[in-house]
């Protein structure tokens, strides 16, 4: 039985966000967490290390670059491997080399198409499963 993964979304636009949480709770065996603003999102990505975060990078408190590299710092401390997608209406390169500098592993631009981006979670959520189990396994040898 696949294990239950986690996602966190992260907007301070709250159709966004709330159609974000809609999609999510779709699909099987996830649970789904939600801020609002890049503190709130950040102590939830470290505190619970979801499979996937799917971020704004405009958000209050702390923007989503910085919230990204303060995550991944905390994380390759801990040695976990979720994924971190920007969903932003930003679309210049530069703003797209930022994004990954930073950590992110993909770049999400609104207006999003749902069923497309719903898709692109899926396979995420499947590859990430298959993922964890392998280092599990490699891990109790």
């Amino acid at each position: 039985m696949p294990q239950t993964q986690c996602i966190l979304l992260a907007d301070d636009e709250p159709h966004i966000l709330l159609a974000l949480e809609y999609m999510s709770r779709t699909l099987d065996h996830v649970t789904v967490m939600t801020a609002s603003d890049g503190p709130t999102a950040v102590k939830l990505a470290i505190e619970n290390k979801p499979s996937l975060v799917l971020m704004d990078v405009m958000m209050p408190g702390i923007d989503g670059y910085t919230a990204c590299a303060t995550i991944r710092k905390a994380w390759a401390e801990n040695d976990h491997q979720g994924n971190i997608w920007f969903i932003t209406a930003r679309s210049s390169n530069m703003d797209n080399e930022h994004a990954h500098s930073v950590g992110a592993d993909r770049i999400v631009h609104k207006p999003f198409d749902p069923d497309k981006l719903l898709k692109m979670m899926q396979e995420h959520l499947a590859s990430f499963q298959t993922t964890a189990s392998i280092h599990r396994r490699e891990s109790a040898r």
